[in-house]
């Protein structure tokens, strides 16, 4: 009978360690999935600030084409205003010169 407690007993003792191994696996696992959880948000975040980086720069590059657009404009249309004046000045120096020898 000391026998059958004891086996009794080894089997209880064997079964106890089953569980709390059994236990050990599915809190590994648990912990494994919450890590992968963890490190696809700290990716994700990542990858977010780096899309919002990017279009502020290319927002910021957008504005810096556009000034330096109307910035060529308003050259090209000084230095055009400025043609066309001394077009009319030539033109009126000709037109003097023509009527002195008229």
């Amino acid at each position: 009978m000391a026998a059958y407690y004891a086996l009794n007993t080894q089997v209880s003792i064997s079964l106890q360690e089953i569980k709390h191994l059994k236990d050990k696996v599915q809190n590994a696992k648990s912990n494994t999935s919450v890590d992968v959880q963890i490190q696809l948000a700290e990716t994700s975040q990542e990858l977010l600030l780096e899309v919002i980086a990017s279009r502020a720069k290319m927002e910021e590059m957008r504005q810096n084409s556009l000034e330096r657009e109307r910035e060529t404009r308003e050259k090209v249309k000084e230095e055009y205003d400025q043609l066309i004046l001394n077009m009319f000045a030539s033109s009126f120096d000709i037109m003097q010169k023509f009527d002195k020898y008229r």
